[in-house]
């Protein structure tokens, strides 16, 4: 594009620029605001100079335990001065202030007051109408570790944030919740909900990680993207790039003068700033190229044919990183556009800024429900908008971030999206920016439900994607991994002996790995079945598959493995030729029979014989049958299965299930058999459970349940009897299934024992016989002393098998009446006069009294006197009468206060080393060697070696020391903790100020206030800890003082002097574990003389509590 020519057309003189913006959300730098510009003069009068601008707004930071806010805290910008117009004279009005900073930091914040930051107004001119501009707006944080319920007005509107662990939080719709990991950069929830319009979002240098125990809902938004320079004509833009957070970095920007190409973004990916081209038509400049993460950044463009074909253009970013995410980083910047440079250089447009990259979020979370956006994106590149003809570039695209959820559970019906930014374009020529590379996602969890989205999309399940998102499927073992063989329709078996007929007869005979024991929750590591010729097979299907034909006998095994390679579970079956005469064949159960206890199942017996089935793991008997034992049996896919109550939960349980049921048990004689189920002293009937094939289906609620008590019910005998010296239900007649005892017991769980103490009670005990018929009553009678004076009808819940019955005072259809005698201290419940709603014989009752029951407030008071008191059950219908009863103590004091403190305290040590080790001073256990090559026990030493104006001594660098010895220079590395609630702040203070040389010289400290470059034969010497040396804290952040930190690169150094200077600080609170590295650098000038420099540094560690 060529240049405006005179002839062409006048170019317009531009008016004055505002101020830019400058400082962050987080308000990490307290700064007030700035002043607004003065009004031009007139220099044609000579007489009359412009009106002044108003000033900006101050700072205010409040730091307390409490903070209310009912009246006003104020840092608005001055207003402009006005300009009345004199004869003659064009003068201009003052531009306004912008507003300054407030930051309230507390554990509680509330009020209805204000707090007010705004920018000033400009001043006004009747010189043709002109005006000063308004300043801008200031900033307002509100940091609160406990509650925030400011109800007061702020403007403009704060940055609220959340500065410490809570048990349960909830972002509500519309609100915005900041986390700062510069002062805490893991925060620890039992739930976290965001609501569907609310916002999570973050500042901070580090990434940012949330660990949830519990529940994790996502409706609303979790933003960590990289930020976007806000669009801008081609007057406004500055050297000021769109900063980075929590890990991402900052975008490229241009710069404000003539022909230059753009900056670079920064990050290991950054795109490059945009080209310069010289064109036939006049020199062009390229947008900036896009930052480049898991994929590469685009190409920035320019639009000259000759440019584009001869290859011209911004590069984008390479990748970097790994798909497991070994270390948690962020995206990395866009570059910035190429600049033609301002007026009145000839050229118009400056180029445009580029985007930052994604940060860094991490989730650890039991369960993730996520129905919003989970998203570290990259910035877009700014637009160009021009003024007039153009030839300078957009911003490139900042790549996208980095998001790690790990879960137990993990529902995605909304969106996980790490994509990179879009580039900048201009409108003139379609020249652009290139787009931000693809960010990274690692997904790792047992259960992956839901149909929303992730972008970039993940590859196989289990893979580690070169890019795109890596989701794991359960990358450890849990527990509840199971491998599991399928032999028939008998459900699931872990181990056991099946004939060849068994699994050729063309029921399933198949493999799989599953969790909680439910076929189709499937185990997410590698499964593979190794058969009896040693080759193996890996199950690649969703619900199992199908062993290979023809089957072989021998055994048969699976291994479930993590993708760690840990082994979860290992399951065996064994093949076994079809049984001959007088054999059986048997799976996880022994058979004996009945007059002289033969093992079946080990030795050949013929003829028809009454026996019995047993559980291996105990011995119980489970079944007693007839069977004729002339022809082999293969009895290996029959589910065999008793335990007691304290292993199975509610009851004593049996199971004897063969598919089809018993007509199609080899060799039966009859159609049924008997069931025995281990009885305890309380067990007062059974529960069978129909067609149960497995254990899970077998409970006191199961589906069709038939519940019994002794005698004959339909085709069922129940009778009590002992074998071997155990007690069982025996239950005769039936045909393949399992059954539950029900014991008569009664239970009552207080919330408080002590005397005179308003309770909760939760009360349960079983009917046999029912409360089935109008008229029919269930009662609760408390002994003499109990107080229910208090307690209503709305305050009583009754529920049979879970669920609640409808009460009233009196009983009607469908509802049951409820009296509440305080004389007697009993209630009474009576069945609905008719309807469906009525407790069945075998049910289990549950009585709630207090504010345990749904809608109750009110609660029984315990006795006044420490006792044993009886609690009384008293079931009443036409079949007879059921009695219960329990002891309740009430004591004297049923709390213990538990006490104790925590001191206060801080430890801080320091090792000299060329690498991580920890060490001694002189004289100690371990004492430092003065060198990485020596051994010289000389404790805390940093030997520089020989130095020397061709170059830069650095830590890490290998030397040549006065020893005789080469080796890399020594390190000075930091160890810090402290539980200081204000933190801790580490200084450091200079023998001398300089390396002395006396009598051959000095070499002077570089100087305070920046960091400065030591560069070979600069004469200068200082102290750096920048980004590429060791810096990792348990808990808690760390913060470098802005001379110390090598920003600018790793030869950028601060100075060190004779009074005590800060080193960094514990960002406000405190740290836990920190490990931090400082280097020194070091090169003389020529002027230097000969001899051995010296100095002393001491450090020190002060914590405000």
């Amino acid at each position: 594009m060529r240049r405006l020519e005179e002839e062409d057309e006048q170019i317009p003189e531009p008016m004055e620029m505002g101020g830019t913006r400058y400082g962050d959300v987080g308000l990490d730098t307290l700064v007030g605001g700035s002043g607004g510009g003065g009004g031009g003069a007139d220099s044609d009068s000579g007489v009359c100079p412009g009106a002044g601008g108003g000033a900006g707004g101050g700072a205010v930071q409040i730091n307390a335990n409490t903070i209310v806010v009912d009246g006003q805290i104020t840092v608005n910008g001055g207003n402009g001065g006005n300009y009345s117009i004199a004869s003659g004279n064009e003068s201009g009005a003052g531009g306004g202030g912008s507003g300054g900073s407030i930051h309230l930091d507390a554990s509680s914040i509330s009020g209805s007051g204000s707090l007010s930051a705004l920018g000033g107004t400009g001043g006004t001119s009747n010189s043709f109408g002109t005006h000063g501009g308004n300043g801008a707006q200031g900033r307002i944080r509100i940091s609160f570790s406990g509650s925030n319920s400011f109800a007061g007005t702020a403007s403009p509107d704060p940055a609220v944030y959340l500065t410490a662990n809570k048990t349960n939080f909830t972002v509500e719709n519309g609100q915005t919740i900041y986390f700062d990991t510069n002062r805490l950069n893991t925060y620890t929830f039992t739930n976290l909900t965001v609501e569907s319009g609310g916002v999570v979002s973050g500042t901070g240098e580090y990434p940012l990680t949330f660990n949830v125990t519990g529940t994790m809902t996502v409706a609303g938004e979790i933003n960590v993207d990289g930020m976007t320079t806000p669009g801008a004509t081609n007057y406004r833009v500055t050297s000021q790039p769109a900063y980075g957070r929590l890990a991402g970095s900052d975008g490229g920007y241009a710069f404000n003068t003539t022909d230059t190409v753009g900056v670079d973004g920064e990050g290991d990916g950054g795109g490059q700033g945009g080209q310069r081209c010289v064109s036939n038509g006049g020199d062009v400049y390229s947008g900036g190229g896009g930052g480049g993460y898991a994929t590469a950044g685009e190409k920035g463009q320019m639009n000259y044919q000759s440019c584009t074909t001869a290859g011209y253009g911004a590069s984008g970013g390479g990748t970097y990183g790994d798909a497991e995410l070994t270390v948690l980083i962020g995206g990395s910047g866009g570059g910035g556009g190429g600049t033609d440079g301002p007026p009145p250089d000839g050229g118009l447009g400056l180029g445009q800024n580029g985007g930052a990259g994604g940060g860094a979020l991490r989730i650890n979370a039991n369960v993730i429900d996520i129905t919003g956006t989970v998203s570290a994106r990259g910035g877009n590149g700014t637009d160009l908008i021009p003024v007039s003809d153009e030839e300078s570039g957009a911003g490139g695209g900042g790549s996208g971030g980095a998001i790690w959820i790990n879960a137990e559970t993990l529902e995605n019906n909304g969106s996980i999206i790490a994509t990179g930014g879009t580039g900048g374009v201009s409108s003139v020529d379609g020249t652009h920016g290139g787009d931000g590379g693809d960010g990274r996602i690692k997904i790792t969890t047992s259960s992956l439900t839901g149909s929303g989205t992730v972008l970039p999309a993940p590859g196989a399940t289990g893979d580690f994607e070169p890019f795109g998102a890596t989701v794991i499927m359960n990358q450890t073992c849990t527990g509840s991994t199971q491998a599991r063989f399928q032999i028939g329709l008998t459900g699931l078996h872990k181990n056991g002996s099946f004939a060849v007929s068994t699994v050729d007869s063309g029921a399933p005979f198949q493999w799989s790995a599953v969790m909680n024991g439910d076929v189709n929750q499937i185990f997410g590591g590698e499964v593979t079945l190794k058969l009896p010729d040693n080759s193996t097979v890996t199950l690649t299907s969703a619900n199992g598959e199908n062993v290979p034909e023809p089957f072989q006998t021998g055994v048969y095994s699976i291994e479930a493995r993590a993708l760690n390679g840990a082994l979860c579970d290992k399951a065996e079956i064994t093949v076994l030729p079809d049984p001959g005469s007088g054999e059986m064949l048997c799976g996880d159960f022994t058979v004996t029979t009945v007059d002289d206890d033969t093992n079946v199942c080990e030795n050949t017996v013929t003829g028809i014989e009454e026996v019995y089935v047993r559980d291996e793991s105990n011995g119980y008997i489970v079944g007693k049958l007839t069977v004729d034992l002339d022809t082999g049996r293969d009895w290996g896919v029959m589910n065999v299965f008793s335990r007691d109550k304290s292993d199975f939960g509610a009851g004593n349980a049996s199971l004897l299930h063969y598919p089809g049921g018993a007509v199609n048990i080899p060799g039966i004689v009859g159609s049924s058999y008997s069931l025995y189920i281990p009885r305890d002293d309380d067990d007062v009937m059974v529960h069978i459970c129909p067609g149960a094939e497995r254990t899970g289906r077998i409970s006191q609620v199961c589906s069709n349940g038939i519940p019994l008590t002794v005698g004959i019910t339909g085709q069922y005998e129940v009778s009590l009897v002992t074998l071997e010296g155990k007690d069982y239900f025996e239950v005769a007649g039936v045909t393949g299934t399992g059954g539950i005892t029900i014991p008569n017991g009664v239970s009552d769980t207080l919330t408080r024992l002590q005397v005179s103490e308003a309770s909760d009670h939760l009360i349960k005990y079983a009917t046999v016989n029912g409360i089935n018929s109008s008229g029919d009553t269930t009662e609760v009678r408390f002994d003499t002393g109990w107080d229910l004076s208090a307690i209503s009808i709305s305050d009583i819940d009754i529920e049979d098998d879970g669920t609640d019955k409808t009460l009233a005072a009196a009983p009607g259809v469908d509802t049951w009446g409820v009296t509440i005698d305080t004389v007697t201290d009993t209630i009474t419940f009576t069945a609905p006069t008719s309807g469906t709603d009525y407790i069945d014989s075998g049910s289990m009752i549950v009585v709630k009294i207090g504010t345990n029951a749904d809608g109750g407030v009110s609660q029984i008071v315990n006795p006044v006197a420490v006792d044993s008191y009886e609690l009384q059950i008293k079931n009443e219908n036409s079949s007879g009468t059921e009695t219960a009863e329990v002891e309740i103590p009430i004591i004297d004091d049923d709390t213990v206060n538990i006490t104790g403190y925590i001191d206060t305290f801080i430890t801080f040590d320091i090792d000299t080393a060329a690498t991580d080790e920890d060490c001694d001073a002189q004289g100690g256990a371990d004492p430092c060697e003065s060198h990485g090559g020596a051994n010289d026990d000389a404790g805390y030493t940093v030997d520089l070696g020989e130095l020397s104006p061709a170059y830069v001594s650095s830590s890490g660098d290998s030397a040549l020391h006065a020893d005789g010895l080469t080796g890399d220079i020594n390190s000075i590395l930091f160890d810090l903790s402290t539980n200081a609630n204000g933190g801790a702040v580490v200084q450091v203070r200079s023998q001398f100020g300089y390396l002395n040389g006396s009598p051959g010289g000095s070499i002077p400290s570089v100087s305070s206030g920046s960091e400065v470059q030591i560069t070979a034969g600069s004469g200068l010497y200082g102290l750096v800890s920048h980004s590429g040396m060791i810096n990792s804290a348990l808990t808690g952040g760390v913060f470098i003082h802005d001379d110390c930190d090598g920003d600018n690169g790793s030869d950028y150094f601060c100075s060190v002097s004779t009074t005590s200077t800060e080193l960094y600080n514990t960002a406000g609170g405190p740290i836990d574990q920190l490990r931090l590295e400082f280097g020194i650098g070091v090169s003389p000038d020529n002027l230097d003389g000969t001899g051995t420099y010296t100095d002393q540094l001491t450090f020190i560690a002060s914590a405000t509590f």
